[in-house]
C-alpha cells in the first residue's frame, strides 16, 4: 500500500471516529427542553358481573377486568371507599363493583408510559410544591416517577406548574434524522479499514504464496529437464553411467 493510501485511510478513521462520538454525544449526553407528558381525564366504567351473560360470560368478565388492571389507571376522586390518586387494582375493581358503582372519573397514564419508552434521564432536579424531590438529576424517567410528576406539577398554577421539563438523552444535536448517513459512513469505514487491515495483506500473501508454488514448479521443471537431458544417448557422462 502505498505511503498516500495510508495517510488517507488514517484521516478516514479519524473522521469516522469523531462522527461515532458526535452520535454517541447526541444519544446520550444531549439535554432539550421537551414538553412534560400529563394525565389524561376519562370515565371508565367499572365491569359489573350481572352485564355479562352467556356463553364464557366469566372469561369476559375477568378479561376487562384484567385490562382495566393493566392500563394503570388512577382514581381521580375518592368514591367508594378509595382514595384520589390511587391505583385501580383487582381489590378496587371488587370494591367499586359491591357499591355498584357504573363509573367513575380516572386519570389515564398512557401519555407517561409513552413518555417513558424513550428512556430519558433527568436533566436537573426536580420537586414538588413542598419541597420534596420528584426526581433527581440523572435518574431515569419512569412511568412511576413521570406520573407523580404530573400529578405533583398538573395541580400548580403558573411557574410552578412546569409546561417544560429538561431531560438528556434526545438526540437533538442532529435536527434530521442521521440514522442513513451514519450507517452510510459507518460502512464506507468499515470497508476502508478492512481493505487496509484484512484485504491487502491476504491478497499479499497469496501473491507470494502463488509465486512461491510457481518458482518450485519452476524448478521442479529445470530439473526434470537436466535429467533427461543426462539421460539421452550421446549426452556428456551418459556411457559412464553404463
Amino acid at each position: 500500500m502505498s505511503r498516500a493510501s495510508r495517510k488517507f485511510l488514517k484521516i478516514a478513521g479519524l473522521v469516522y471516529l469523531v462522527g461515532l462520538g458526535l452520535f454517541l454525544y447526541a444519544s446520550c449526553a444531549a439535554v432539550a427542553f421537551v414538553p412534560r407528558p400529563k394525565l389524561l381525564s376519562t370515565r371508565l366504567a367499572i365491569p359489573q358481573r350481572e352485564h355479562f351473560s352467556g356463553w364464557r360470560s366469566q372469561q369476559r368478565f375477568e378479561r376487562a377486568k384484567r385490562e382495566i388492571v393493566e392500563a394503570g389507571y388512577l382514581m381521580r376522586a375518592a368514591q367508594a371507599g378509595l382514595e384520589a390518586y390511587q391505583p385501580i387494582g383487582e381489590r378496587e375493581l371488587d370494591a367499586l363493583e359491591q357499591a355498584k358503582v357504573a363509573a367513575v372519573l380516572v386519570w389515564d397514564p398512557r401519555p407517561c408510559r409513552e413518555f417513558a419508552a424513550r428512556s430519558l434521564r433527568a436533566g436537573e432536579d426536580l420537586r414538588d410544591a413542598a419541597g420534596n424531590f420528584i426526581v433527581r438529576a440523572g435518574e431515569l424517567l419512569d412511568e412511576e416517577r413521570l406520573v407523580r410528576m404530573a400529578l405533583a406539577f398538573d395541580a400548580e398554577k403558573g411557574e410552578r406548574a412546569r409546561e417544560r421539563i429538561l431531560v438528556r438523552g434526545t438526540g437533538k444535536l442532529f435536527v434530521l434524522d442521521m440514522t442513513p448517513v451514519f450507517v452510510g459512513l459507518n460502512f464506507l469505514a468499515l470497508a476502508a479499514i478492512l481493505h487496509a487491515v484484512l484485504w491487502d495483506p491476504v491478497l499479499r500473501l497469496l501473491d507470494e504464496r502463488s509465486r512461491a508454488i510457481k518458482e518450485d514448479v519452476e524448478a521442479a521443471r529445470r530439473a526434470r529437464a537436466e535429467a533427461e537431458a543426462l539421460r539421452a544417448p550421446g549426452a556428456p557422462g551418459a556411457g559412464a553411467e553404463r
